[in-house]
């Protein structure tokens, strides 16, 4: 019984760090993504503007 209970708390802990690796990793891309929208948007702004 002890061992069946050990691998579910195992694959538990695995299914938490995954959840939050997958997390830390969409917040970083979209975090990129959003600057370099941004900063395309401030070059069309600063061609369209000289």
């Amino acid at each position: 019984m002890e061992n069946g209970r050990s691998k579910l708390t195992n694959s538990v802990i695995r299914f938490k760090w995954l959840i939050r690796h997958v997390l830390v990793c969409g917040v970083s891309m979209s975090w990129l993504a959003v600057h370099f929208i941004a900063c395309l948007l401030l070059c069309s702004f600063i061609y369209h503007t000289y």
